[in-house]
């Protein structure tokens, strides 16, 4: 291993993968992410949604964080863009929960069922909040793990484990919070969403597989930095992959065909071509 005094600048003394990165996964996901972005944007248009923006810049900022892993391919020592994909790749999730947390308003407003979601004032803006913690910690954490100072990057490690770990006690109340509208709304007279035939409950059984694979990744990742380099998931790239990469895609085209758009677009055009007399508002 080089000594600090002939390490180059803008280089660390050791390697920082365990593992030389492959270009060719890199690209691909690059390009995958890239799509499911122009995808997202463009159901904004038919949909009249805006609420998917934060997912939207999540699925770029993955697509960028794997660019940058395909310029570590044979320079594993180099700071900058290791530092850079680790901070992109860990700071897209909250932005990609973002829109997951914002989803339930949007699913009652079309049912006109606002007044079963729990905490209906608070509750979005708790998640929202505690979502900004997350992505300031993933942050802070990724940059902190490319100090060349060892202590400083065990310090960034642990600040990582504390945004993953509070990530899933936030789904956690999420899906609580979800199941219980989900309850209410079979237990309340459905007369408006069933003479729509809106077929409402499978975006929330959407919102339901998010959320329980981004609880997966979570953990997975958890494990992960308690293993450290040494461990099976950080030394061996194609858990990156599988564990990381192929479960937010998943979330992402998930949120793509359960949109919430798409069941308020569903419910404008039953109501173009239905009397108004026939809807029954709920109470």
């Amino acid at each position: 291993m080089s000594s600090n005094d002939t390490t180059p600048k803008g280089y660390a003394p050791f390697d920082l993968y365990p593992y030389n990165p492959a270009q060719p996964p890199a690209y691909a996901f690059l390009a995958i992410f890239g799509i499911a972005a122009v995808l997202h944007l463009a159901a904004m248009i038919p949909y009249r949604s805006w609420f998917p923006l934060p997912m939207i810049v999540g699925c770029g900022m993955e697509a960028a964080g794997y660019y940058f892993r395909s310029r570590s391919h044979n320079d594993v020592r180099k700071i900058l863009p290791f530092v850079i994909q680790h901070l992109l790749v860990l700071s897209a999730a909250p932005l990609l929960a973002a829109t997951i947390y914002m989803s339930p308003r949007r699913i009652s407003r079309v049912l006109e069922a606002e007044h079963l979601i729990v905490g209906r004032r608070w509750a979005t803006k708790v998640f929202i909040v505690v979502d900004i913690g997350c992505f300031v910690t993933q942050a802070a954490g990724a940059i902190l793990s490319g100090s060349e100072d060892p202590d400083e990057a065990s310090n960034g490690r642990t600040t990582i484990l504390a945004g993953l770990i509070l990530q899933v006690c936030a789904f956690a109340l999420f899906v609580a919070c979800a199941v219980k509208f989900h309850t209410s709304m079979h237990s309340a007279s459905l007369s408006l969403a069933s003479s729509r035939n809106l077929a409402w409950q499978k975006y929330l059984y959407g919102l339901y597989v998010a959320s329980l694979l981004f609880v997966v990744r979570n953990i997975t990742r958890i494990v992960e930095y308690q293993q450290g380099s040494d461990g099976e998931l950080l030394s061996n790239e194609v858990w990156l992959y599988v564990l990381d990469a192929v479960v937010m895609l998943a979330v992402v085209f998930v949120m793509l065909v359960l949109h919430p758009g798409r069941l308020r677009r569903k419910a404008r055009k039953q109501m173009s071509v239905k009397p108004r007399e026939d809807y029954i508002a709920l109470t």
